[in-house]
């Protein structure tokens, strides 16, 4: 969608923007998903920066219950520790470029907000592997299945 780019970099930036441009935007990615999905079957996992409630709630529109939104919240340490590590045979300068860009947008993602359903926050500690945050991420969502 044509203006999402901008829309985002002044959400980023913290000036007044267009959220209804955003807000049809994450739209349009639910309906993506919710099509790619029944065309695939199966269990389904998308993954993509969604920052706050208002923006998860319009994607809820398309998903209804059918979906859990699974919040990583990362220290500033832990972001900085696994793009390092990922990107550590890479361009240096590239690098610093993306970790600065990281913690600069670090307060914009909100966690789970009371009373919004189908939603989850796993906490990603520094030393955590991939294996770790992922059997967080499946312990938490059993716990929130058994909930429903």
């Amino acid at each position: 969608m044509k203006g999402v780019d901008e829309e985002f970099f002044k959400f980023a930036k913290k000036i007044p923007n267009d959220m209804e441009k955003m807000k049809s935007f994450y739209r349009i990615l639910a309906k993506d998903i919710v099509r790619h999905k029944t065309r695939l079957g199966g269990t389904f996992v998308a993954a993509h920066a969604c920052p706050i409630r208002e923006l998860r709630d319009c994607m809820k529109e398309a998903f209804g219950s059918e979906c859990i939104f699974v919040t990583l919240r990362l220290s500033k340490e832990a972001t900085t520790k696994r793009v390092e590590a990922r990107h550590a045979d890479g361009d240096q300068e590239m690098m610093k470029t993306v970790i600065d860009f990281l913690a600069s947008i670090y307060d914009l993602y909100e966690d789970v907000q009371p009373g919004e359903d189908n939603c989850i926050t796993v906490l990603v500690d520094p030393d955590d592997s991939r294996e770790d945050v992922m059997n967080k991420i499946l312990d938490q969502v059993h716990q929130e299945m058994e909930f429903l």
